[in-house]
């Protein structure tokens, strides 16, 4: 079969759903491999779960990693084991201080890097449904007015970098202002992190190391949200009124955190 074949045979069937979709598990999924989105619509918005491989909780402690060994070092020991070797003294102590990490803190893996909200007016628009283009990545929102004029929110994750691209538009493509309000809500300390920090376009977040307090912020791993938007907005913190806005891109980033604040105001500037 022939590429475009395939294509078009792909093409006739979109992931579709014909109602809003507010629970998580409803969403429609996007994602990069890297970066994942879980884009859920309700009566009033939609709603933007960000999460990335790279964000993790890297609270675990690794005194014990000079106890480890290697797998034929264990193997050896369980294959001269008497009888059930979950009953051997050094087994039990084996698996006592290798899993000793996570017995006061959270199982370590990626965090959701934030829910980002995109508020309309559910006097204007009901939400009809969502379809999901599996040959390009594309997932379209259809909004319907009272005089049954559809517009479309429109959203792309690049397939190169962490980015989110999000247009509004009707049917014949002309550009649309659908969104009256935006709402960016990063991980709260009660999830075991510190206080994120604002910034001009979004918000940063450090991921300490276990056991390294005393170290200079600039050392400690971090991520950030970042967003660009035409329009205008007054910004109140994370939560921001919108005017004649038509698209919106989301990038999220990770690394240092010396590195992170110096790209933030670098992407400021410009």
């Amino acid at each position: 079969m022939q590429r475009q074949d395939i294509l078009s045979t792909a093409k006739k069937h979109a992931i579709t759903r014909n109602m809003a979709s507010p629970d998580f598990f409803e969403g429609a999924l996007l994602g990069n491999g890297n970066l994942g989105v879980v884009v859920c619509t309700r009566p009033d918005g939609i709603v933007l779960h960000l999460g990335h491989n790279d964000i993790w909780d890297v609270r675990i402690c690794e005194d014990h990693k000079d106890k480890i060994g290697t797998f034929q070092e264990i193997w050896d020991k369980i294959c001269h084991a008497k009888g059930d070797v979950h009953g051997e003294a050094w087994y039990q102590e084996y698996v006592k201080e290798v899993t000793s990490s996570y017995h006061d803190y959270k199982y370590p893996r990626p965090y959701p890097a934030s829910s980002l909200y995109l508020f309309f007016d559910r006097k204007e628009y009901e939400v009809l449904g969502h379809s999901l283009d599996i040959t390009n990545g594309l997932l379209t929102i259809t909004l319907e007015k009272e005089d049954k004029e559809q517009h479309l929110i429109q959203i792309f994750v690049s397939q190169r970098t962490d980015q989110i691209f999000c247009r509004t538009v009707d049917r014949a493509g002309k550009k649309v202002s659908v969104f009256y309000r935006m709402l960016l809500v990063p991980n709260q300390e009660k999830d075991g992190l510190p206080c994120y920090e604002k910034t001009e376009n979004g918000f940063l977040q450090r991921l300490p190391l276990f056991g390294e307090e005393e170290q200079k912020k600039e050392n400690d791993r971090a991520f950030a949200v970042f967003y660009r938007t035409d329009g205008k907005m007054d910004r109140k913190g994370l939560d921001s009124r919108l005017e004649e806005m038509f698209q919106i891109t989301v990038w999220v980033k990770h690394g240092l955190y010396g590195e992170i604040c110096c790209e933030n105001q670098e992407t400021e500037k410009s």
